[in-house]
């Protein structure tokens, strides 16, 4: 039984592949999350090493949320032209590339990361929303939603208990770098699943 559309032969292979699918996917939703809210944690030590005000650390934050109100529906009209691989591909590449470009410790140019990093990471879980329902469209959605949940939720966990110690055991710049890389495994994660995917669909473990 093919686990999201009832027609494969091997059902213990289709559930195996659809949870190591999902995993795949998450981990880039969780190294978004991480980068997302670097911000909050890192403020002390923004403003102390790299003299920011209060005003520009609101900028950091608020400015992944005007991709929100812009991007979204046009990232879905996207995913429909592309297809969720070449989609999930391009949105990935976007959101680790604005991390790298917040790792500058430029103000401006951290500013065109993040919302670089919004585009990417906003459009990412539309593309994310439609990869679930093709791998779990038969059963255990709503299992698959809560895990990516859980998943991108560890991301925030980490960001706020894990960088501050870095920052401080190391430098701000090796924290900034860190998320960056996190990001950059990532893309690395959304590849592997692209060629996890082409194997479902060959296996008809996916359709």
């Amino acid at each position: 039984m093919n686990y999201s559309t009832g027609k494969a032969t091997s059902p213990v292979k289709a559930y195996v592949t659809a949870y190591f699918a999902l995993f795949l996917i998450s981990l880039a939703a969780m190294a978004s999350y991480f980068a997302y809210d670097c911000i909050g944690p890192l403020t002390p030590l923004l403003k102390e090493q790299l003299h920011l005000s209060a005003t520009q650390v609101y900028w950091l934050y608020s400015i992944y949320s005007v991709p929100v109100i812009l991007f979204v529906v046009i990232g879905g009209v996207l995913a429909d032209k592309l297809g969720v691989k070449r989609a999930s591909i391009l949105f990935v590449a976007l959101f680790a590339f604005g991390t790298i470009l917040t790792a500058t410790k430029k103000f401006e140019i951290m500013l065109i990361g993040r919302f670089l990093f919004g585009i990417g990471a906003e459009c990412y879980y539309v593309v994310m929303n439609k990869i679930l329902a093709k791998w779990f469209k038969d059963k255990g959605l709503a299992l698959a939603f809560g895990v990516s949940l859980f998943l991108m939720r560890a991301g925030t966990y980490a960001a706020f208990f894990g960088l501050p110690w870095l920052a401080e055991n190391f430098t701000l710049s090796a924290a900034l770098w860190i998320v960056a890389g996190i990001n950059v495994a990532g893309l690395i994660a959304n590849i592997i699943y692209i060629f996890l995917d082409n194997y479902g669909e060959k296996k008809k473990y996916v359709s």
